[in-house]
């Protein structure tokens, strides 16, 4: 079986790779990702013909192959020089006939695609699964992030939802733009943004979330960056930390919005130091909902924060919001300097102990 994956909404189309690989592929035993821009067809070829484990079937994923051989409107800068001579099309469309039947390919693509003849004829005479993935706009990109929202267990009001729109599409979220080509919504970064709001309000009596959380936590993102804030600390920089945190407070963000963040941080690190740390590979990373864009950087906070200060850090922030619940701090700034403090100190005294 061949599955065709593409368009312009790669975040949909990449949830979708996942879905399959989790199908054909469970135990991740019998499969192989393939990156296209440096795969040749001998190497496809090999990976397509070896034989499953235990029997079965295989599962084969290749990112990019078609859009680095010309087929797609938007690949990587420099692809021209990587495409190889010839008709790379036609040679796979030779090839994909003699493919085991026992292996599934999944060829996806970051954009749009069109094929060569001789393999869009391939494709369709082994009934392939073309799946194309553009992003909604208008009211149904409002509604996408309403129920993604829901999907990732918060909720978002339908008016904060347009402003989380119009802050993170600057070309529009309407209708496409006629008569030129317009950058499509970005559902990566819209994810990415829900999850943050989605978090820094997840200790609140209504944790849903409004344009208010929006205006401080995204459009003014570049005046008073929380997240930034929340980098700092982990970093253990003591002098960024406390200038951000004033800034951040004197634009209106309250404890209670730093708080669950900081949480959420220090509960990451601890769960890449069970993982492994540094050794952690991708695949568990991305199961602790790590990036492998992000990775790099959480391993070396853990690596300066030093493992066995992991649990002390996260047990500093919880303390300062029990002491605000509580009424034990009647001042919410001063209790999060204190937890600010303590954290970058904690991270100074140990890099110096190591």
């Amino acid at each position: 079986m061949i599955h065709l994956l593409h368009g312009a909404d790669s975040f949909s189309s990449a949830a979708r790779l996942r879905e399959l690989r989790q199908a054909l592929d469970p135990a991740g035993f019998n499969g192989v990702a393939l990156d296209g821009q440096d795969l040749t067809l001998d190497g496809l070829r090999g990976a397509c013909d070896a034989l499953a484990f235990f029997g079965g079937g295989r599962f084969v994923e290749v990112r990019g192959l078609l859009t680095r051989w010309g087929g797609g409107k938007g690949g990587r800068k420099g692809a021209e020089r990587a495409k190889p001579e010839g008709d790379p099309g036609a040679d796979l469309a030779g090839y994909l006939p003699k493919m085991p039947p026992t292996t599934t390919l999944a060829l996806w693509e970051p954009g749009p695609v069109e094929p060569s003849p001789p393999l869009r004829r391939a494709l369709a005479d082994l009934g392939a699964a073309t799946e194309r993935f553009d992003p909604p706009r208008g009211r149904a990109l409002r509604e996408w992030v309403v129920g993604h929202a829901r999907e990732l267990g918060g909720a978002i009001r339908p008016d904060a939802a347009e402003a989380l729109l119009d802050a993170a599409c600057p070309q529009g979220w309407g209708e496409a733009p006629r008569g030129r080509e317009g950058a499509p919504p970005n559902l990566q970064r819209l994810d990415s943004e829900l999850r943050k709001l989605l978090t820094a309000t997840i200790a609140r009596q209504d944790p849903t979330v409004t344009r208010r959380d929006v205006a401080v936590l995204v459009v003014g993102e570049a005046e008073s960056n929380i997240f930034d804030l929340v980098n700092a600390i982990a970093d253990g920089n003591a002098r960024l930390a406390l200038a951000r945190l004033r800034a951040a407070l004197a634009d209106g963000v309250v404890p209670e919005q730093v708080l669950p963040l900081l949480a959420g941080q220090f509960s990451t690190l601890a769960r890449l130091r069970a993982a492994g740390g540094a050794r952690a590979g991708s695949a568990a990373a991305q199961g602790l909902g790590i990036s492998a864009y992000r990775l790099p950087h959480v391993a070396r906070q853990l690596a300066q924060l030093g493992e066995g200060r992991v649990t002390r850090c996260l047990e500093i922030v919880l303390e300062a919001d029990e002491a605000i619940k509580t009424g034990r701090s009647p001042n919410s700034e001063d209790a999060l300097y204190r937890a600010v403090l303590a954290l970058t100190n904690a991270e100074r005294g140990t890099r110096n102990a190591e």
